[in-house]
């Protein structure tokens, strides 16, 4: 079916007729972003050129198609954005998403199947489930465009096109979910996996060049994000059969000795997780130790085996906190701490693992060493790029924030408790589940002001409010949390919908 040019976007009207190379050009720039402010850059179209049939050839003249670009930016159909005279991207001056609707079916599926490879050239990969710290600039780079891709993909199935993509196309979605969940935008993580595991279930890829395995091991990576971010999130129906696909698939893998157990491993720790949010702690431990003596023996050294140590360790010692262990949960946490790598490793393990130890001696009572721990959780140089709002660790900063505030509450202390929750509130106002701390943070304030009379009159406030005014905001919450189980607007029940690992 050839394309519909009667709507072709007033833009792109001197351009008519469109040859073939500048349809699929056209095609895939407009599936590279949802508005006309994404950038495209440079090197897609060095990829898109490229002459090998069984990977990036887009039509049947590379060459044509590299040469026809640079017309774009001289019909300023593509808008070159410099810095210092050096060439940074190009802004589309052209409505992609009205070009898209005058493709045929087989034209989206071609632009669709570049695209994705394109991105599965740029977009890092993860290995396993380490840390993809390292590549954090690269993967933010590109991770819009494949969130645009996505859309686009989601949109052609609500218009009922029946678009096969390549397999390269779950995988960008697997890393980019990868990505999601170290950074903690579970929703965009959680986008990713559902889509990637609806594309698994109903395409057939065995006559992909990839493995039977391969494709397997694929479908696990994707089950593993889908059930770590379902715990946090608190959705245990999703986690525990997520959880049960993954083990299924990862021991039926066909890898070496030491890849196999180190995927194992890996899903061992979501279910130490999973048995931690679900008060299953001595089974939860039994994981977290199986996977310390087994990276031991089959990985020393390497940089995948400490990676599940490291997680193993922070989260055996939290749990050794919730059961009152807590020489057990000192010893763990140190270990935790003495294997980090500050140069590989993403700050965020460091800071858990120091939140741990403040929580450590929090629940021993010493607010002395919690504060300072506390405090060394939060220090600028260390952690500046990962705690403030908007960025990965928002939600630890949250806690620790809470934490803080009780210890003032503790010690007298209304003034600094006050700061620290008007601190917290303003970045209570993010995601979703950010809102049982807004209805936590409200309750406290509610405490302060009853506890404290002399600060609750003092004239210098501006804000005249009361404790019932807080009252109020969570009951609001309380009300929003009840399909999941909420029966009244308490810090002991909010505290059940907050991760298990940052109570």
């Amino acid at each position: 079916m050839a394309m519909n040019s009667t709507f072709i976007p007033a833009e792109l009207q001197h351009l008519l007729p469109l040859d073939n190379e500048m349809s699929f050009l056209l095609g895939v720039l407009s599936l590279l972003g949802t508005g006309n402010e994404d950038f495209v850059y440079p090197e897609f179209f060095e990829v898109l050129s490229q002459q090998n049939p069984n990977d990036m050839k887009p039509c049947r003249d590379g060459k044509k198609l590299e040469g026809t670009y640079p017309g774009l930016v001289q019909r300023q159909v593509l808008q070159p954005w410099t810095n210092a005279e050096t060439l940074i991207a190009y802004y589309p001056r052209f409505d992609r998403s009205g070009f898209l609707h005058c493709l045929s079916l087989e034209q989206k599926t071609k632009a669709f199947a570049a695209a994705a490879r394109l991105f599965r050239k740029f977009f890092p990969e993860q290995h396993g489930e380490t840390s993809m710290y390292l590549q954090w600039l690269t993967c933010k780079k590109y991770a819009g465009h494949v969130l645009a891709l996505a859309a686009h993909w989601g949109n052609f199935d609500s218009d009922n096109e029946t678009l096969r993509v390549p397999v390269d196309f779950v995988y960008i979605l697997r890393h980019c979910a990868g990505y999601f969940r170290e950074i903690n935008l579970r929703a965009n993580a959680i986008s990713m996996v559902d889509i990637g595991l609806i594309i698994m279930s109903t395409q057939d890829f065995s006559s992909s060049q990839e493995s039977k395995s391969d494709l397997e091991l694929l479908n696990a990576d994707l089950l593993s994000i889908q059930a770590s971010v379902a715990i946090q999130l608190g959705d245990h129906a999703t986690a525990a059969v997520a959880n049960s696909l993954c083990l299924e698939l990862r021991k039926a893998k066909d890898a070496g000795r030491y890849y196999k157990t180190y995927l194992l491993d890996q899903t061992s720790i979501n279910l130490a997780s999973f048995g931690a949010a679900t008060g299953e702690y001595e089974d939860a431990l039994d994981l977290c130790n199986l996977v310390i003596a087994q990276a031991r023996q089959h990985g020393a050294g390497s940089p995948e085996a400490r990676d599940v140590e490291m997680h193993a360790a922070t989260m055996a010692g939290k749990i050794h906190i919730l059961l009152n262990e807590f020489d057990k949960a000192d010893d763990m946490l140190v270990f935790a701490s003495l294997i980090f790598n500050p140069t590989s490793d993403s700050p965020v393990f460091k800071r858990a693992v120091e939140q741990a130890r403040g929580t450590l001696r929090y629940a021993q009572g010493d607010f002395v060493q919690a504060r300072d721990h506390f405090t060394n959780s939060m220090l600028p140089l260390q952690y500046g790029k990962v705690m403030h709002s908007g960025l990965p660790d928002q939600e630890r900063t949250i806690s620790i924030y809470y934490k803080l505030a009780v210890i003032d509450v503790q010690e007298g202390k209304a003034r600094g408790a006050a700061m620290k929750i008007r601190l917290a509130l303003k970045m209570c106002m993010g995601p979703p589940y950010f809102n049982v701390w807004y209805g936590l943070f409200h309750l406290l304030w509610a405490r302060v002001l009853r506890k404290f009379h002399e600060f609750a009159a003092c004239s210098a406030r501006t804000e005249k409010d009361f404790p019932e005014d807080h009252d109020r905001e969570a009951e609001k919450v309380k009300t929003d949390l009840e399909s999941m189980g909420c029966q009244s607007a308490t810090e002991e029940q909010f505290f059940q919908f907050i991760p298990w690992d940052l109570r």
